[in-house]
């Protein structure tokens, strides 16, 4: 029997959660949507640069199914709004498990297929920031109220994309990124890496299956609507994101800094305050230019390149010795 694929594109203020077993390897995935749809008063510095985000889930689907849902029909999209909702994706599927590893082998990569490793996904366990996952936001039927959304899905295929980059003569460069508080200077001993903006996610059900949606509240578990997807020329696509709006260019919050990621601390079980959060630094001495690092896994999907930079988060725990 024939095969066809479900696409599932992130972008935003998502950590990814490999569900691991006990030798460490996964199939599945666990993406947490951090509630940052208002800007606490402890993050509204000047500039006022961290913003607030709209957490949405965009699908194909009928008119019917997509207005019952309290979702908004746009030619042949369906967007929900998201808020405190359990999203699942039915039929799972099990596949061969993968390994993750806590942070890249080199800060920028070498060619397209390194660019695509998800550890370019920034984890937020891994050497340079060293937090714990707060489990209850994973593990939870009702979790803690940061969260905004959650969604497990399996996967046959998980790439990093959209690296962050920095516009320049016409072209786009690929920078690394540094951790470190606001205020404050780098240091020789500072990890850096290139970090993605965007995840690409594929698995494939048979031809012919139906694959659907379904959102149910956290809150309220009897409030629960199911779509079932249409297909597209590339089988079943899902976005799934937890995005700003763009500044302008040239904005003075363009300056390389991802002030927004101090958000993902939320979901540590480390209490970190505002102005202690490292947050990612461009670092302007390396660069490789973007084009070089366009994965092939990664096309054919939403293209991402956000103004200020938008790291994705995750959390990989080191491997245990």
């Amino acid at each position: 029997m024939s095969s066809i694929a479900v696409n599932i594109m992130l972008h935003g203020l998502i950590a990814l959660v490999p569900m691991n077993d006990q030798s460490g390897m996964a199939n599945h995935m666990t993406a947490l949507l951090v509630d940052a749809r208002t800007v606490p008063p402890e993050a509204q510095a000047n500039p006022q640069c961290v913003s607030s985000h709209r957490p949405t889930l965009k699908i194909t689907t009928s008119t019917r199914e997509c207005q019952d849902a309290g979702c908004t029909v746009s030619g042949q999209d369906c967007t929900c709004d998201l808020s405190r909702q359990e999203i699942s994706l039915t039929p799972d599927v099990i596949t061969d498990v993968q390994s993750f590893a806590d942070h890249p082998a080199t800060s920028l990569p070498f060619e397209k297929n390194k660019a695509a490793d998800f550890s370019y996904v920034a984890n937020l366990a891994g050497p340079a920031l060293g937090l714990t996952l707060n489990t209850h936001f994973r593990d939870d039927d009702v979790p803690p109220t940061k969260l905004v959304a959650r969604m497990k899905f399996p996967f046959e295929m998980v790439s990093a994309c959209a690296l962050g980059t920095r516009r320049d003569e016409g072209g786009f460069n690929v920078h690394p990124m540094g951790f470190r508080r606001l205020g404050t200077l780098e240091k020789e001993t500072d990890v850096n890496q290139a970090m993605a903006q965007q995840v690409m996610a594929m698995y494939e059900v048979d031809d012919g299956q139906p694959v659907t949606v379904t959102l149910k509240s956290f809150d309220n578990p009897a409030v629960i609507h199911s779509m079932v997807l249409g297909q597209g020329p590339n089988g079943y696509d899902v976005f799934l994101v937890n995005e700003r709006e763009d500044v302008a260019l040239d904005s003075p919050c363009d300056d390389g800094i991802g002030r927004d990621f101090a958000f993902f601390y939320d979901l540590a079980t480390e209490q970190v305050a505002w102005p202690d959060r490292k947050v990612p630094h461009i670092k302007y001495t390396r660069w490789k230019g973007a084009g070089e690092l366009d994965a092939p896994a990664c096309q054919g999907g939403k293209t991402v390149n956000s103004r200020p930079m938008c790291p994705m988060g995750s959390f990989v725990a080191p491997p245990q010795t």
